[in-house]
């Protein structure tokens, strides 16, 4: 594969995942993981002078998919804290809270 085949495969795979990124498809996103680090690998020649346009396109592509991925790590860093903080019992010196019957019911399975 010549340098150029390479640097614009790379420029496809992350295309592809900075949409699955926008949508907030994290899954989708994840799958692209394989795919970028050997488009990644093939990119191991000196980028050819005349390939000015390619290269600043992928720039602003890898620059948009670190952005995006900060991002899709951010939201799914709050997600988890919230989940944990639904999932912790309160404490405290105040009167225990009430649950209501379909509450207890499910408590008292578990």
């Amino acid at each position: 594969m010549t340098t150029e085949a390479a640097l614009r495969r790379l420029l496809d795979v992350l295309e592809r995942e900075n949409a699955a990124l926008a949508a907030l498809d994290l899954g989708a996103a994840a799958c692209f993981a394989e795919e970028k680090s050997a488009a990644l690998a093939a990119c191991d020649g000196p980028p050819p002078s005349d390939q000015g346009p390619t290269l600043r396109a992928l720039a602003a592509a890898a620059s948009e998919n670190r952005r995006r991925l900060e991002h899709a790590l951010a939201i799914q860093a709050r997600i988890i804290a919230l989940i944990a903080r639904a999932a912790t019992p309160p404490t405290g010196y105040g009167p225990p809270r009430r649950a209501t019957a379909a509450a207890a019911a499910v408590w008292a399975r578990v």
